[in-house]
This record gives C-alpha cells, structure tokens and sequence, in this order.
C-alpha cells in the first residue's frame, strides 16, 4: 500500500502552517484550501484561505444524510458556486452522493456526473496566481456592514420624521 502510494503520487505529504490558511505541499505544488461538507455555505474560511495563498479549492462532502430529493444538494452545490465566483478560483466538489462538480470562478459547473451518479472522471484543477484577488475577495466582507449601517441610518430618520409630524400634528 505505502509503495503504491509513493508510485501513484497519493501519499499526503503537507506542511502544516501556522494558523489558518492552505496546507502547503512540501513539493513545488500549488496550496489548494479546503472545506469539509456545509462549511461551504461561510464565506470567511474561503476568504481567509486565498487570502492565505490558496490557488483553488477542494471540498469533501457526505451528502447522504440531505436526502433522496436532491433539493439540499443542489443548494450546496449553489453555495460552492457562490464561493468560486467570490475568490476567483476554480473549485472541486467530491461527494459519496451529491454532486461531484469543478466549478469554474465564474461560478459555472464545467464537468462532473449529475447528482447520485456513481462515476469516476479525472479532472483538471485549473490553478489561478495566489496574488490574485476579486473585488468581492478584498472589500465584499464590508457589505453586511454597510447595509446594516444604511438599515439603521434609515431608521433613525424615520424615527425622527415620525416624531416630527407628532409634535407638528399637537401643535394644529
């Protein structure tokens, strides 16, 4: 098994760094950052990750307990193409059975077999420049806090308004 191994080029063989972020191959290879079943819904471990260096992704995923209906399947599969598109970066799905995909960084499934199938496909992982980082990637975590500002701006105005037309309203 350990020659095999060695033969096929399987053998795990990653530096672990220090704090978050890709594994690093010992070998002159690629970081690829990683995620294990729904933690593909967050955002932040994906940033973090090509922040870090990462160049693609790679998710492993047990999809059985979602169910034979695929809905929840699909839903994550929708998750894995919102985080290639927000890092810019191809993507690897591998499930036991939802849907195995690479999913390109404009968020397109580009090969895999359809949900439940059991196949074996060789894929290529497209690897994009560490350095490079999408608009989302640099600034996008400031949305949410930027619409919650708006939200509250808002409210306070229309705090205010309100009681404006209150005390307008006593004084007639």
């Amino acid at each position: 098994c350990d020659l095999a191994h060695q033969y096929f080029g399987l053998r795990p063989d990653f530096i672990i760094p220090e704090g978050s972020g890709p594994l690093l191959p010992r070998k002159n290879l690629p970081a690829i950052g990683g995620a294990v079943c729904w933690e593909n819904v967050f955002e932040h471990p994906f940033r973090s990750q090509a922040d870090a260096g990462a160049t693609a992704f790679a998710i492993l995923s047990n999809e059985d307990w979602l169910g034979s209906d695929g809905l929840e399947m699909t839903q994550m599969v929708s998750a894995s193409k919102l985080r290639a598109a927000e890092t810019g970066r191809y993507l690897l799905r591998a499930t036991n059975t939802g849907q195995s995909c690479v999913v390109a960084p404009n968020g397109k499934v580009v090969m895999g077999p359809a949900i439940r199938e059991r196949a074996f496909w060789l894929a290529e992982l497209p690897i994009i420049p560490a350095e490079f980082a999408t608009t989302y990637q640099k600034w996008g975590w400031l949305l949410a806090p930027i619409w919650a500002l708006i939200c509250l701006l808002l409210l306070v105005e229309n705090v205010f308004r309100q009681r404006a037309l209150d005390l307008s309203s006593r004084k007639k």
